[in-house]
């Protein structure tokens, strides 16, 4: 049994992944029939879980070993365009005067709840069973199969190469904010 992945972001740092155990096991690319959303499976496996480099909160040690098994991941986060197929009314809203309400703009501003009830709609509308994942689903994918401290490697200086994160560009438009890798 494969698992579907999905991703939904919300402002605050809080993503939310759905997964649906689907009947087969394919290593590749699908496409969402529902929503239109890429999904590319992963293999499963062991892995430490938790701050493997000591640059982590306390609460994240001691790592330990967990074994997740085979699943799928949207490729890209949950878009407001998808996310409005099960609340045509959802407004992403704004943040310092910029819209976060594009069609093609990752969804934000919603809760676990609104997740979930999006996880349960989607199962209804697709067939499939989805649901919320585990701790250790979520960090072995966004780990990618690395023992590096980032996916990419150890060097922070290489973030804006491999992730959306705060870059010069955001510096010079939103002076306030710091960049932290």
């Amino acid at each position: 049994m494969s698992l579907r992945v999905l991703i939904i972001k919300a402002v605050v740092a809080l993503s939310v992944v759905l997964i649906s155990a689907h009947p087969a096991v394919v290593f590749g690319e699908t496409t969402d029939t529902v929503t239109g959303m890429e999904l590319v499976s992963v293999k499963g496996g062991c892995f430490q879980m938790g701050d493997t480099t000591g640059e982590g909160d306390p609460n994240e040690r001691p790592a330990h070993e967990v074994c997740v098994s085979d699943f799928s991941m949207g490729k890209y986060e949950v878009t407001n365009e998808q996310f409005r197929k099960f609340r045509p009314d959802h407004n992403s809203g704004k943040f310092e005067g910029l819209t976060l309400n594009e069609n093609k703009q990752p969804v934000v501003n919603v809760s676990w709840e609104d997740a979930t009830a999006y996880a349960k709609w989607l199962s209804e509308k697709s067939g499939h069973s989805f649901r919320l994942p585990t701790e250790a689903e979520w960090e072995y994918a966004a780990r990618g199969a690395t023992t590096a401290s980032r996916y990419w490697g150890n060097d922070t200086a290489e973030a804006c190469k491999y992730a959306n994160v705060s870059d010069a560009t955001a510096q010079k438009a939103f002076p306030k904010w710091k960049s932290e890798v």
